[in-house]
């Protein structure tokens, strides 16, 4: 039977307390902005509100299974919440009719069609999407039983690529702590006289229907890339970049825009993307790979990063001061101890990497269940 999303959700607007007032802010209640959006479910949370900033607002709790959908900005973004969490005003709460809508098939509807939110987007500055952009939007929803078989087939994947990234967050942990352990820190030397340190494209390729996604900053997330609601661009446009920018397999990206100090450690294969803006370390095939990308990710490397970033209205890193990043001189013996250590690290990280590129394929082939989407002018 077919439903305005409108009709068979609740529709809850965000809020942010007066940041002025300390009282309202570093409580325990958990305050979602976009870029706390990965995957499926909530993995970090940068910032927390108390009860007074929630009594004080405009601000609403979640309860279990609501979606938050980006609505400002990045539009079309989708996060499945448990009970407790506020949002801001760029977000909107959908909370499903369950007599008629299974919440977890609406997530994945909503993930699929995303193109249709966005034809819904007005806004000359920021593409942005209303309440009413939900009456617009018609959804064919099978019986309860089906939509529950389909969402409990897609979760099960998003389950498992959430503990792989998990899995790969702590392997990443351990080999800091190895490097901790093996590596001094008494001399350092600049990241270029090791490796050749490059960017990104800093042109805007006209985005297309299909194509090879451009990475940017915010798509990096610790271990793995989000490459959900990225720009897709012409192969015409993918094979420019990569005559001056190619990522390669064990090359380092770094987040130089906007969250910078973000690293990846490029485990993927095969790499079908380009990147835009983002640090691009050249350790393909060097020596000297676990070394950079594991003083990267080390505290003194995050002082360093913290120390030289520039900008007020948005935050950078230059690529000098990356070019110039302190790496330990260390003896062909320390590096060749801590290759040896890690090694067996960084090849199961690969392998989990691997695996979520082989779900990521499946999951797609999946939503193609979620069909009979109209858009409504």
């Amino acid at each position: 039977m077919k439903y305005r999303v409108s009709d068979c959700v609740d529709i809850i607007s965000g809020g942010t307390p007066r940041k002025s007032n300390e009282l309202y802010w570093n409580g325990n209640i958990p305050w979602i902005t976009v870029k706390d959006f990965n995957d499926k479910y909530v993995s970090t949370i940068t910032d927390y509100i108390t009860l007074d900033g929630l009594e004080h607002s405009s601000v609403s709790l979640t309860e279990d299974q609501d979606i938050l959908i980006s609505a400002r900005g990045t539009v079309g973004k989708v996060l499945m919440v448990d009970a407790g969490y506020t949002f801001n005003q760029s977000i909107f709460g959908l909370r499903a009719d369950r007599s008629i809508l299974v919440p977890d098939y609406l997530f994945y509807w909503l993930e699929k069609n995303i193109s249709l939110v966005k034809q819904g987007t007005h806004g000359s500055v920021f593409e942005t999407i209303t309440k009413d952009t939900f009456n617009h939007l018609i959804i064919d929803l099978p019986s309860l039983e089906e939509q529950n078989q389909i969402a409990y087939k897609l979760s099960l994947l998003d389950r498992k690529k959430y503990l792989n990234n998990q899995i790969n967050d702590n392997l990443a942990d351990l080999a800091k702590t190895i490097f901790k352990e093996t590596i001094p820190s008494s001399e350092y030397i600049p990241l270029s006289e090791l490796v050749d340190v490059k960017d990104g494209t800093h042109d805007s390729p006209k985005q297309q229907n299909s194509g090879y996604p451009l990475v940017t900053s915010k798509a990096i997330k610790g271990t793995s890339i989000n490459f959900s609601d990225l720009k897709l661009i012409s192969q015409q446009d993918f094979n420019k970049i990569n005559e001056r920018s190619l990522v390669e397999h064990g090359d380092i990206l770094f987040s130089m825009i906007g969250t910078v100090g973000l690293v990846y450690y490029v485990i993927d294969d095969p790499i079908k993307y380009a990147i835009k803006n983002i640090g691009l370390i050249k350790t393909h095939n060097s020596n000297y790979s676990n070394l950079i990308y594991l003083s990267l990710i080390s505290y003194s490397g995050m002082s360093y990063i913290k120390t030289h970033i520039s900008g007020s209205t948005q935050q950078f890193l230059s690529l000098t001061n990356l070019r110039n990043f302190p790496i330990p001189k260390v003896s062909k013996e320390q590096l060749n101890l801590l290759n040896h250590q890690v090694a067996p690290i960084f090849s199961e990280m690969e392998s989990v990497t691997h695996q979520t590129y082989l779900l990521n394929k499946l999951k797609n082939i999946l939503l193609s269940k979620l069909l009979n989407y109209h858009f409504v002018a």
